[in-house]
């Protein structure tokens, strides 16, 4: 198995880039595979209103899931060339409750 640098200590929690990075690349072929079968099956299956329906969802779903992956992919790719990486959309602590 694999190690990485993630951390989680009393009161810090240091985020290993690298491996950021893979998950990201990990849930973009993913998803973008997903999509292909269920494009392929639409082909294959016989149209019926259950099928149609099902898959135009299917994918929709899984196209929402593409899209982040394809964003947060590219930025981190783009991070890589950059002097600064700042983390947004932290709970603030205060707020937290346990996710």
């Amino acid at each position: 198995m694999n190690k990485t640098k993630n951390d989680l200590s009393f009161d810090c929690a240091k985020v290993d880039f690298q491996a950021m990075l893979s998950t990201a690349q990990t849930a973009y072929v993913h998803s973008r595979d997903r999509i292909y079968r269920l494009l392929s099956e639409t082909k294959s299956l016989g149209v019926t209103d259950t099928t149609l329906h099902l898959n135009a969802y299917w994918i929709e779903q899984e196209s929402a899931l593409f899209a982040i992956a394809g964003e947060t992919l590219a930025t981190l790719r783009g991070a890589v060339k950059r002097g600064k990486l700042e983390i947004v959309n932290k709970p603030d602590i205060t707020t937290t409750e346990e996710l």
